[in-house]
């Protein structure tokens, strides 16, 4: 899934769960949240990459905490 968007104001920590939404055989599942901090309409740059995880077929838990200079 891609162009999800929420709000997240500079220095805070936002908790999150990702929860796979499959249906029949289960896969494998790799996770990865990317933040455009400088809004460029890219995750290329160093930092936008904040939380990845392989998490099998269950939901994963994390947070992490948005930069201050967002």
């Amino acid at each position: 899934i891609t162009n999800q968007t929420i709000s997240l104001e500079a220095g805070s920590s936002a908790a999150l769960t990702l929860t796979p939404g499959y249906s029949g055989s289960a896969y494998s599942e790799y996770w990865s949240i990317y933040i455009d901090y400088n809004a460029d309409g890219d995750f290329e740059d160093a930092g936008e990459l904040v939380s990845s995880s392989l998490s099998g077929n269950a939901a994963v838990s994390g947070s992490f905490t948005v930069a201050g200079t967002a």
